[in-house]
């Protein structure tokens, strides 16, 4: 029965084969009949290469950055009460003149001053802890923020120095037009005495540099002491004793002009005034003598050039009525 149904299947399959191959070659030999042509293959050619990337565009030149102007010039005005303060010097040369102080006491003097300079120098740190302390915005203090609240304006003022920090005696001396060989020193009576040994008393700082340009928009720096017309002798509290002094509040802030007249601010913390103060400076003498500006009624207050770069200074104040009081003015740090 297996080879029955394997010849069967053998049969159909060959017949199936013969009456399509018999159906095709009918068709190809049907008159009228063409054959469908095929199309040829067409090679499609290979996509183009990338464009080569555009090169950066070069950003377009900036213009030179203008150059920093030069900082506005400090004026030196003259001074309403020179007259009066030119006369309050003569008045104490005559009295320096009629009543000299003797070699032995200025000997003596001189003695004292190391020791008394340490004792300076702790009523100074005194003062600038109670500053810190009881008035801890005072590094907002004589910048130009303060001025324009204070309605005053200064002569003096310029944002690239720092007015808190001192001139020592070397720069100061160097930059006023009078060939000084040595400090005069004013003692505690308001008497000069000469130093022309002074460094053997006084150990001075290393005269500062002179100062370079700032950057611009650069704030004040620290090591900054002078630059143009006007030098900073620094901010003192003032009282009419050492230990008044290191407790006030009220200051003042100084400044000397190189040809030699005074300005500065004086500032009662406690009140929030302010009150501008000028003066000069005594050539023969080395006398530095300043009042309140445009209050005639108010005092003279004298003392030396060099007292003023010290940390302590003794200062002698003449009432128009002829009254004289020692003032102490004491150095703060900012």
């Amino acid at each position: 029965m297996h080879t029955t149904f394997l010849k069967i299947s053998l049969i159909v399959l060959f017949a199936t084969y013969s009456f399509v191959a018999a159906d095709d070659e009918q068709k190809k030999n049907q008159p009228g009949r063409t054959p469908t042509p095929q199309a040829p293959r067409v090679a499609h050619p290979a996509p183009p290469p990338p464009p080569p990337p555009k090169p950066a565009t070069p950003p377009p030149p900036q213009a030179p950055k203008p150059p920093t102007p030069p900082p506005k010039a400090q004026i030196i005005p003259p001074v309403k009460s020179a007259p009066q303060i030119r006369q309050h010097f003569e008045q104490r040369k005559q009295q320096f003149q009629s009543k000299p102080i003797p070699v032995p006491q200025q000997q003596s003097f001189k003695a004292s001053l190391p020791q008394r300079t340490q004792g300076h120098i702790q009523q100074a740190a005194q003062a600038s802890d109670h500053l810190k302390r009881e008035h801890p915005d005072h590094d907002k203090w004589f910048n130009n923020d303060f001025f324009e609240k204070h309605h005053h304006h200064p002569n003096y003022y310029r944002d690239d120095v720092n007015w808190w920090r001192p001139a020592p005696w070397g720069n100061v001396s160097g930059s006023l037009p009078y060939n000084w060989n040595y400090p005069v020193y004013y003692n505690d009576q308001g008497y000069p005495v000469d130093m022309p040994d002074y460094q053997q008393y006084y150990p001075q700082p290393q005269p500062l540099p002179e100062p370079q340009p700032l950057p611009e928009q650069a704030a004040p720096s620290s090591t900054v002491t002078y630059q143009g017309n006007w030098i900073p002798l620094g901010v003192f509290s003032v009282g009419q004793d050492v230990s008044d002094a290191t407790k006030s509040s009220a200051y003042f802030q100084l400044a000397v002009s190189t040809q030699g007249t005074i300005e500065g601010t004086f500032y009662d913390a406690a009140s929030n005034q302010t009150s501008p103060i000028e003066g000069l400076v005594d050539q023969e003498t080395q006398q530095a003598a300043f009042k309140f500006t445009d209050i005639p009624e108010m005092p003279i207050m004298t003392t030396g050039v060099f007292n003023l770069t010290q940390p302590v200074a003794l200062v002698q104040v003449q009432f128009p009525d002829g009254q004289v009081e020692t003032w102490t003015f004491v150095r703060v740090n900012q």
